[in-house]
């Protein structure tokens, strides 16, 4: 997505250039070896996978409705 405002704010106000690339502190191997199990897991239990996330969801709503 294009931040289209940014172009118009004073570079003074970025820690770095609009344009320039994030850098990460995790490597693309790290965070590829913390994703391929959890990648492995849903595609071999799909109906387990859409259990959790349902469960996880109806838990983060009713902790929001809450507060």
């Amino acid at each position: 997505m294009k931040n289209r405002i940014a172009e118009y704010l004073p570079i003074s106000w970025f820690k770095r250039e609009p344009g320039a690339k994030r850098t990460s502190p995790l490597s693309d191997q790290t965070l590829q070896a913390w994703t391929e199990p959890v990648e492995q897991f849903v595609s071999n239990h799909p109906a387990a996978s859409l259990a959790v996330a349902f469960a996880a969801g109806v838990a983060i709503a009713w902790w929001l409705k809450r507060k």
